[in-house]
């Protein structure tokens, strides 16, 4: 990931604020896990996986398989593109 880009960490608060925090909130299992432990558990390729495929990934992936029955949901599709997935990466390496 390299140093952390602070430009790129605000668009991706502003994402994540957007389409994000409904679900994921801080240090509390919510709808979802709570976002700190995202980058803590999991690799950033797997996030970003997970951001952008959701369906595919609670489908095929064993990771993504488990967290769908420990949630008991399925996250939703937010349209995210690879940029912005990016993005919410490198603001998710300031938590």
């Amino acid at each position: 990931l390299g140093e952390l880009n602070p430009e790129l960490a605000q668009d991706g608060r502003r994402i994540f604020n957007q389409k994000c925090l409904s679900c994921h909130h801080s240090g509390r299992n919510q709808i979802g896990p709570p976002y700190e432990t995202f980058l803590a558990n999991r690799s950033p390729e797997f996030v970003m996986n997970f951001t952008i495929n959701p369906d595919e990934m609670t489908r095929k992936h064993p990771i993504g398989i488990e967290l769908k029955k420990q949630y008991m949901v399925q996250m939703p599709d937010q349209n995210i593109s690879v940029d912005e997935a990016r993005a919410i990466v490198e603001y998710l390496r300031t938590k």
